[in-house]
């Protein structure tokens, strides 16, 4: 106990250093022989720490992932002395993930020589350093396994006419039934007419010092049972059905009886080695499955497993032979859950919107309002938005229900945000649950084209003193634009608008106010023309206007006498919406309107030329951050003219 304590003090120690350099953590493993075992462990445990024991593959699988010392380094995995004992080193460094806390991971150690395997399962300790597993969790047993002697009898018995016993190559003038002595060591070989024994040796010893191998018993081995182990308990929300699949030993018998909840024996008359079970609600459950061999007699070759019983009985003339069955038991436990939402019945989402799930699998659904994905444009208002948690099966139809309607509507699939323009009072989407279990986020709202990545504060057109139109549009931020597109038309129907942008203009996708000015010159006195400004992104459009300047036939343009700035509107307003600013500058001059916290700090700024000016602001400051409720004061200065005034943004 002192060395344990010691040694622990001293790893503790080393490793505590380790730990303040880097994150990873390493795991310990104290590993002993079976107390049986006559060797000792630095017998076969040979290397030294930081050096890995040659005679051991070391394996270490945590969340799915298997990590082998066959192909990483010792200094990650490796079968080590250290003070003289024994241990399991692991590092979780080569692992894509680390270890949770309160986590199994498997150990797997196999011997080499004789290709002996055992396994552990080791709870993550809570803790960031490296972790100890010795006194208290010894790994007992690990191989070689000790070599059990035993000294039997063995008998074969043939009621096959003319089979006869050789040993070592040598007619012994025996015949079946003969009972073998346990000093009669040597090779014997059972010769019969018509049957091939694959191979035809089998080598029996006085005093057994390790399994033996007799081949040409008639009998098929045990089958394997795959993936559902004994005592396995299952926790599902709904009864399920379970496929139980299995394989043969090393003799493949000709067909297969199974065993259901001790129901008797069938023969099983799928060439898929499969049992789909009913469905199973809350109980306890068995499932075993045996091998059949129809007619062993005849001229054919069998090969036999590991042998370890004390008589062999090979029935060459019986009718059929069937193998020890294997078995398994496990457990069941379902526990109904109750659901938000019923399969067909209305479920109110919000005051004005219902949904409606139907489908042949759908068991229930939940609402999760929180942890939700934002869209980009900022000037979209959700009024209706959650996850909906879809519990069952296959194909599955979301009716929405809006009143009144809305102008938006959209739903994530695959990651994109998928977007109907309304009005909608009504729509459907299609959700596939496959084998298990799904979900489906969606938005309903008003405003600006949700996924559209922008923000304009402004967006103007001005004649100017050469009879020319200047567009100019400002916006707040940007994100993932493509850029913009100018439509012009003599009408107020954007569908007879022309593209007088050829050549998109490239956004410049920054978080900070951007002025875009654009000069029209291919316009005539006399006219009215109207502008559209389309803002595009990857997937989507947004068109801003009509904005409209009208060109008196030889009349020198009118422009503002004097630069003045009218009371903002509305004010007060909420935190998150919009307010307006109409800003005149007479002729000849440019200004600045800039917005400023109660500080006298600058929380956004516009530049602006001649001309009137209608600027929205949103409550940003110009890094795109929400300012919070309180008193402003916006200022618009120009050559000729300093005005300042008051708003008020409210939650």
């Amino acid at each position: 106990m002192k060395k344990i304590i010691f040694l622990t003090s001293l790893f503790l120690l080393v490793f505590g250093v380790v730990c303040a350099q880097t994150v990873s953590r390493t795991m310990y493993q104290q590993i002993a022989l079976d107390p049986a075992h006559t060797g000792d462990i630095a017998d076969f445990v040979t290397a030294s720490s930081p050096e890995h024991t040659e005679n051991y593959v070391f394996e270490v699988t945590a969340n799915g992932v298997t990590r082998s010392s066959l192909d990483y380094n010792a200094q990650y995995l490796r079968i080590a002395m250290f003070m003289g004992t024994a241990f399991a080193i692991a590092d979780q460094t080569i692992y894509p993930n680390a270890w949770a806390i309160g986590s199994t991971i498997n150990l797997s150690l196999t011997y080499v020589p004789t290709g002996e395997t055992a396994t552990k399962d080791v709870v993550i300790p809570t803790g960031t350093a490296p972790f100890i597993l010795n006194e208290d969790d010894t790994w007992i047993g690990i191989p070689p396994f000790p070599v059990v002697v035993e000294e039997y009898t063995l008998t074969v018995n043939s009621n096959y006419p003319g089979a006869a016993i050789w040993k070592d190559g040598v007619d012994t003038a025996q015949v079946t039934p003969y009972t073998f002595d346990p000093a009669e060591a040597g090779i014997y070989t059972v010769v019969m007419d018509y049957v091939t024994w694959t191979p035809e040796d089998y080598v029996y010893a006085a005093e057994a010092d390790e399994m033996v191998n007799f081949m040409g018993v008639m009998t098929p081995d045990v089958p394997v049972i795959y993936d559902l182990a004994e005592g396995t308990v299952y926790e599902w929300d709904n009864p399920a059905e379970i496929n139980i699949m299995w394989g043969p030993g090393q003799i493949t018998p000709d067909s297969y009886e199974i065993n259901w909840n001790d129901e008797g024996w069938v023969a099983h008359v799928s060439p898929v080695l499969e049992f789909v079970t009913p469905e199973l609600d809350t109980g306890d459950y068995s499932f075993a499955v045996r091998g059949v061999i129809v007619d062993p007699a005849g001229a054919k070759s069998y090969t036999k497993a590991r042998i370890n019983s004390r008589s062999i009985v090979s029935n060459v003339a019986s009718p059929k032979g069937t193998s020890d069955f294997a078995i398994t038991n496990f457990s069941v436990i379902v526990t109904v859950v109750d659901y938000e939402i019923d399969p067909g019945v209305p479920a109110p989402i919000d005051p004005e919107t219902d949904v409606t799930i139907v489908g042949d699998g759908f068991v229930g659904g939940n609402l999760i309002t929180g942890g939700l994905t934002p869209v980009p444009n900022p000037t979209f208002v959700a009024t209706s938005e959650g996850i909906l948690q879809l519990f069952g099966t296959g194909i599955v139809t979301v009716t929405f229900d809006f009143d009144p309607a809305v102008e938006w509507f959209l739903y994530l699939d695959g990651g994109v945000w998928v977007v109907i323009e309304g009005p909608l009072s009504t729509y459907d989407v299609t959700v596939d649950l496959g084998a298990k279990d799904g979900g489906l986020e969606f938005k309903s709202g008003s405003g600006g084209m949700p996924t559209l990545p922008v923000e304009l504060s402004s967006f103007s057109a001005v004649l100017t003193a050469q009879k020319f139109v200047e567009l100019t549009w400002i916006s707040e931020s940007e994100t993932n634009m493509l850029g913009y597109r100018v439509y012009r038309s003599e009408t107020q129907i954007p569908s007879e608008a022309a593209l007088i942008t050829p050549v998109m203009i490239p956004a410049t996708n920054t978080s900070s106010t951007q002025v875009y000015n654009l000069l029209d010159e291919e316009v005539s006195s006399g006219n009215t023309y109207y502008y559209w400004l389309e803002a595009a992104d990857y997937g989507h459009s947004e068109m801003f206007g009509p904005q409209y300047v009208e060109i008196a036939a030889d009349v020198t343009p009118e422009l503002p006498v004097q630069s003045v700035m009218s009371n903002a509107y509305p004010n007060p307003f909420k935190a998150n919406s919009n307010t307006n600013i109409d800003v005149s500058v007479k002729a000849g001059e440019n200004g600045t309107v800039t917005i400023y916290n109660v500080l006298g700090q600058v929380v956004q700024t516009y530049k602006i030329g001649e001309g009137n000016h209608n600027l929205k602001w949103n409550g940003h400051d110009n890094r795109g951050n929400t300012c919070g409720s309180g008193i402003y004061f916006y200022k618009l200065s120009t050559p000729s003219k300093n005005q300042t005034k008051k708003m008020v943004i409210v939650k």
